[in-house]
């Protein structure tokens, strides 16, 4: 299962971003019985990279020239995953 998130520019900063992948973690595992949960997000987005870094996502791999920006460029794509495990360890 995968989550994204995207917030217009004056909604940034304000912890949306985290509350909501949080609850849509929390309801992947506990409802929806996922057994690994992925969040991708552009490299170059440190907000963005933030928000699964401070669920407790691991980073698993930088997936280089894996997507192509608005201005043609090509840029590379962030993977951080949690699995149930993961998950149950942080929230007993």
């Amino acid at each position: 299962m995968e989550i994204g998130y995207w917030l217009r520019p004056d909604a940034q900063g304000s912890g949306y971003a985290t509350d909501a992948a949080r609850l849509m973690t929390a309801f992947a595992f506990r409802h929806a019985r996922a057994e690994r949960v992925e969040i991708r997000c552009d490299a170059a987005n440190q907000r963005s990279a933030s928000v699964p870094r401070r669920l407790g996502y691991g980073h698993e791999a930088t997936m280089r020239a894996a997507r192509r920006s608005v201005d043609g460029t090509l840029g590379d794509t962030l993977l951080f995953a949690m699995t149930r495990a993961d998950f149950d360890r942080l929230n007993p």
